[in-house]
């Protein structure tokens, strides 16, 4: 019994430790992408360490609802619930991961089989099929949850279709301020010595983004 509350402490700080991990690079990864897309730009807002804090706060806000649900008289059921949609979504992202090797590797190689293709197809097949039969498998409760089996197959087929048709329903086409900025690049001379065949100026592609803390090209810049 001694060691029941120094255990606990201890489990606490490697629960916040284990929440670290997983709310970072998530969030790190995605304001990436919003960059690279250039979609939402009040989304990208970091700190001055590069923390992605606006993320991070809806992240936070949003986790705050989820919570609230469980407030209800049978937590059993909306834990189970929230397992199922997460499980859902995960398995939607794994069948598009095969799906997208699948394509890849029919347009890289054509219609010729060679070894490494057989080996390809056979692992995006196993793993489409298995992740497709596991989908169709988590629209089923178990039966010690107290919830209708068509409710609770409409209400998961319902979230997993508006949480996966959020992206698709980002808008397309870029507005003209958010083009990236062309920017001309003066490159130094060679450390080499000799002359250097890159000493004029290069047109470089539209960077997007800001620049992250302490990026300081080689050569300066020149809008």
């Amino acid at each position: 019994e001694a060691l029941t509350q120094p255990m606990a402490v201890f489990m606490g700080i490697g629960g916040i430790g284990m929440t670290m991990v997983w709310v970072l690079p998530p969030a790190l990864g995605l304001v990436q992408a919003l960059r690279r897309a250039q979609l939402l730009p009040w989304l990208q807002h970091s700190s001055c360490t590069g923390m992605p804090v606006a993320l991070i706060a809806v992240q936070s806000l949003l986790t705050t609802f989820l919570c609230g649900l469980f407030l209800q008289e049978d937590v059993g059921t909306s834990f189970w619930v929230f397992t199922a949609l997460s499980a859902q979504l995960q398995l939607i992202m794994y069948i598009t991961m095969f799906l997208a090797a699948l394509r890849l590797q029919i347009r890289r190689s054509g219609c010729t089989l060679t070894r490494d293709c057989i080996k390809v197809y056979c692992a995006s097949g196993v793993g489409l099929v298995v992740s497709t039969g596991t989908l169709c498998f988590g629209f089923a409760p178990p039966k010690s949850v107290a919830l209708n089996v068509g409710w609770h197959a409409t209400l998961i087929a319902l979230a997993v279709i508006v949480v996966s048709a959020i992206p698709l329903a980002l808008p397309v086409r870029r507005r003209p301020d958010r083009q990236g900025i062309i920017k001309t690049v003066h490159i130094s001379p060679p450390l080499y010595g000799g002359e250097d065949p890159l000493s004029h100026v290069r047109q470089q592609p539209p960077f997007v983004g800001p620049e992250p803390p302490g990026f300081s090209p080689r050569g300066a810049l020149k809008y």
